[in-house]
């Protein structure tokens, strides 16, 4: 579920803000996985990871803001898409 629901995050946001500069590349781990602009391999700009049944995502920005959301279930899916995207908006993707 997680691994379908990263690419499905990555057309977004690749669609929704046009941002062809930043290429990204996911590395699923065993809890987590992570999700990089290609050009800086050792600072994930995404953290999904999951812990006794919880979803959490983390968006790290590049200013070092560590902001974690907390999905339970299923809500990976669906509308919490929408607000995610919002997020990344607001938090990663600033330069119009």
């Amino acid at each position: 579920m997680i691994e379908t629901s990263i690419h499905h995050l990555i057309n977004l946001i690749t669609i929704k803000f046009q941002v062809p500069r930043i290429e990204l590349k996911i590395e699923n781990g065993r809890h987590s996985s992570y999700i990089y602009n290609i050009d800086k391999p050792h600072n994930p700009l995404i953290v999904l990871s999951r812990d006794n049944g919880m979803n959490y995502i983390t968006v790290i920005h590049e200013m070092a803001h560590h902001l974690t959301f907390e999905f339970y279930g299923n809500t990976y899916h669906g509308f919490i898409h929408i607000w995610f995207i919002n997020k990344i908006r607001e938090y990663l993707f600033w330069e119009e």
